[in-house]
């Protein structure tokens, strides 16, 4: 694989960590030091070991969604060297334990450099582009599982 191809695997390594929760990939997806940054309104900011940051992501997902989905729809990568930078939008739906719901397009903009390990986020900064709240009345697979629900 290309330089390119392994960045584009890296992003979709964090979209699949992210729809599984999966701590343990999302983690393994950083540097050892890296920063991780969303604009509001979540407005959040970490920046240390790769282990924070996954208990970051993994006390957030637990505590905010019952339900969490990450699509991609492109990716530009520039590399220069052993740093590159990717753009990535994305559209994210979430449901909360009490129902109400949120609906987002948005765009990160990484700094990825190569390690030992392979490419790895060096920094991640989420923008959002469009964000409703809406009540969700459907049904949905709670985070990190695949197929519905069985109805007793």
């Amino acid at each position: 694989m290309t330089d390119r191809d392994d960045v584009l695997d890296l992003v979709a390594r964090s979209a699949d960590a992210v729809n599984r929760l999966d701590a343990e990939q999302f983690e393994s997806l950083w540097t050892p030091e890296a920063t991780w940054v969303i604009d509001p309104p979540l407005d959040f900011a970490l920046e240390g070991s790769r282990a924070e940051i996954a208990k970051g992501f993994e006390a957030g997902m637990r505590a905010m969604w019952a339900s969490f989905l990450q699509l991609i729809h492109s990716t530009t990568v520039d590399i220069d060297g052993d740093t590159a930078t990717a753009r990535t939008y994305l559209t994210e739906q979430g449901i909360r334990p009490d129902g109400t719901g949120q609906v987002l397009h948005g765009v990160y903009e990484d700094t990825v450099v190569r390690t030992d390990e392979g490419w790895r986020f060096a920094r991640r900064h989420f923008r959002y582009l469009y964000l409703d709240q809406p009540q969700l009345g459907g049904q949905a697979a709670a985070t990190g599982t695949f197929g519905l629900p069985v109805a007793p």
